[in-house]
């Protein structure tokens, strides 16, 4: 043997002694050396594929798969191939590129299927058509293996992916099967404590969840793997919150964030506990834990889930600044479409609770132009229609509201956006489409709304003057919905289609029923106004008097406490209590000074002190008003008033001179 060739082998067997030895630094730079010789030729082969050997070993996988590569195409009748077959699938296992492994694991099975390493090599390409979620592929593979190698010592391994594989395909009862088969054959602790665990999970997602903590329970007393100890932990806690045992899930969680500082689900582990202490009605202990998570896992991808949620507790709260700054943390942080959107939409919320509706419009804009294709676009769509009905754009609404309807006939807020639209359509004065929007909500499943949509077709019907078929509906509302906290509602809309049609007495009636409700209704006012001027027409005048009164009492701020006050002033007037009905006219321009009846209440003083033949008097207070109110219809009627007081004192004047 030549020279150099000797010193080749010594490369290679000091080489792989540093191999064997881990010391892989040396060992690359000894099969290095034989490659940078150009006259090297007996062991290049040698010194490539071991090359490779040590690459991999020290997770250098591109240089890895650079000579194991090599090996296959420039030595394709080498005693390494099934070996570079072997290595390669596994370097690319581990690189993540399961196609292109499993490929080459399937060379070794189809190829050289009597090599030593045919068996694993099966077994690997089931591995990565799991690891690929080439499910089906999978199963057959392993199957395939336990078929042709019943006795291997890889074979629990084999039930094992098995099982995972089986998870995966929803085929749980036979999961459970392989994983059983996992630990009957395994004759070493690691192989049945991950199917253990796997099992618990397994029996975690049929909501087995007593099932799962025996199998949980049984892996730490029988083999006490430390490596799964945290995770069993975890796992028992998430099946504890499940059950809404928030003591025993928050026992768990906190065991794991005391004794395992590293495991992989402490972030987890802070997110669940908040959630536990939350459901336990602890908002104030949930806030510091959620706050914990972000502090000290600021890159977690669980820390927008942290904000979303800190933004609901402080919604629920009332604190709308705090809420709207966790919700735009939520949106900036989240790498998920759905807690995203999710946050814009709370955003949105919170701006319409605050009556900022631009601003709700706004955002929910951004949720129609930016995620489209999120399945929240259909409530971005419905919230944004009621923003613009809001604001008033009934038919900007009806556009909106009837493009949802439209591109999401399936969705559920369906009902509610036709509900919309009625009372969209209603605003603009077009009843007849009203009403055909509200009777498709009546023919829908959505029953909460059918009382609303009810009243809704009576309140078209009146509007467009169609007094009897309104009068049938409330008359089919009260029959229908005896116990509604809202009848009341119903029985006053009757009241005025009685009125409509002529039959006062009837109204009056209603209205006064309704008045000896227990509680204040919010139409009060308005029944106490009408009863008040029908007794007023009746000249049943201290009674109406009464009524009037009783709303400037009850409700001061009322949207007719000043037609209430001017109507109580004509009561006083025609019971000849003339300075009290002055009072209550000075009273309605003073106070009320923005009303339409400011003006006419101004003058009516005048005219008082003209009936008490206060002429002087009546004249200063017509001047009064023609001076405070220039170039109107007070001005003219303050001068023909004054004209004729002037003609009324000429006329006394002569009657005393004759």
């Amino acid at each position: 043997m030549p020279a150099f060739g000797m010193e080749e082998q010594n490369h290679i067997i000091l080489g792989q002694k540093y191999y064997q030895g881990d010391k892989l630094q040396q060992a690359i730079y000894e099969f290095n050396s034989i490659l940078e010789q150009p006259q090297s030729i007996l062991y290049k082969e040698d010194a490539i594929y071991w090359l490779g050997e040590a690459y991999l070993k020290s997770g250098d996988l591109e240089n890895s798969l650079n000579c194991f590569q090599q090996i296959i195409e420039q030595y394709p009748s080498s005693k390494y191939i099934v070996f570079a077959y072997y290595s390669k699938g596994w370097a690319l296992l581990e690189q993540g590129n399961y196609i292109q492994a499993t490929e080459s694991f399937e060379k070794i099975v189809y190829d050289f299927k009597d090599d030593k390493l045919a068996p694993a090599a099966l077994l690997k390409s089931g591995e990565c058509l799991y690891k690929n979620s080439s499910y089906l592929r999978a199963v057959s593979q392993l199957n395939m293996f336990l078929g042709k190698y019943p006795t291997s010592e890889t074979v629990p391994a084999a039930y094992y992916y098995l099982g995972l594989t089986q998870y995966q395909l929803g085929r749980l009862e036979d999961a459970i099967k392989s994983f059983d088969r996992t630990i009957e054959v395994s004759s070493g602790q690691e192989d049945a404590s991950l199917a253990l665990y796997a099992k618990a999970l397994v029996y975690m997602k049929m909501s087995r969840y007593d099932d799962a903590i025996n199998s949980l329970d049984a892996l730490n007393e029988k083999y006490k793997n430390e490596l799964l100890a945290g995770d069993v932990l975890f796992r028992k806690g998430e099946i504890y919150l499940a059950q809404n045992n928030y003591a025993k899930a928050i026992e768990n969680f906190d065991q794991l964030i005391e004794k395992f500082a590293n495991s992989q689900w402490l972030d987890s582990a802070y997110l669940y506990k908040a959630e536990a202490l939350l459901s336990m009605g602890r908002p104030d202990a949930a806030i510091m834990w959620y706050k914990n998570l972000i502090r000290m896992f600021p890159d977690s991808g669980l820390s927008p889930r942290a904000f979303y949620a800190l933004g609901d507790i402080y919604l629920k709260e009332n604190q709308y600044a705090d809420a709207l700054d966790s919700f735009r943390k939520a949106y900036e942080t989240s790498k998920d479409d759905n807690t995203t959107v999710g946050s814009v939409l709370k955003m949105a919320d919170i701006k319409m609770i605050q009556k900022d509706y631009n601003a709700a419009i706004e955002l929910y804009d951004i949720v129609l132009k930016k995620y489209s294709d999120n399945q929240m676009v259909s409530s971005a769509q419905f919230q944004l229609g009621v923003a613009l009905y809001q604001i008033k754009n009934f038919r900007g609404a009806i556009l909106c509201l009837q493009s949802m309807v439209l591109n999401f006939p399936d969705s559920s807020l369906r009902p509610e956006a036709e509900y919309q639209l009625g009372l969209s359509y209603f605003k603009i004065g077009d009843y007849e489409k009203a009403k055909e929007q509200f009777i498709k909500v009546l023919n829908s499943d959505a029953k909460n709304l059918h009382f609303d949509a009810s009243l809704q077709i009576g309140n078209s019907l009146y509007n467009n003057k169609q007094f009897e078929e309104a009068l049938h509906i409330f008359d089919k509302i009260i029959k229908n919905y005896p116990d509604n906290k809202d009848l009341w509602k119903a029985k006053y809309e009757r009241a005025w289609c009685y009125y409509q049609s002529g039959a006062d007495k009837k109204a009056l009636d209603e209205f006064m029923q309704l008045l000896t409700r227990q509680e204040d209704l919010e139409i009060t006012p308005d029944i106490s106004f009408w009863i008040g001027q029908y007794l007023y027409n009746q000249d049943k005048l201290d009674k109406a008097g009464e009524y009037f009164s009783n709303i400037l009492d009850k409700f001061p701020q009322s949207d007719i406490a000043d037609q209430a006050l001017y109507w109580l002033g004509w009561t006083k007037y025609k019971l000849k209590d003339y300075e009290a009905a002055m009072n209550d006219f000075r009273r309605v321009f003073v106070e009320y000074p923005d009303s339409a009846l400011a003006k006419e209440s101004f003058l009516n003083i005048g005219r008082i002190l003209m009936e008490q033949d206060k002429l002087d008097l009546a004249i200063m207070k017509f001047q009064e008003a023609a001076d405070k109110f220039p170039g109107t219809a007070v001005e003219k009627s303050a001068h023909r008033s004054i004209a004729d007081i002037m003609r009324r004192k000429t006329q006394i004047r002569r009657m005393h001179n004759d």
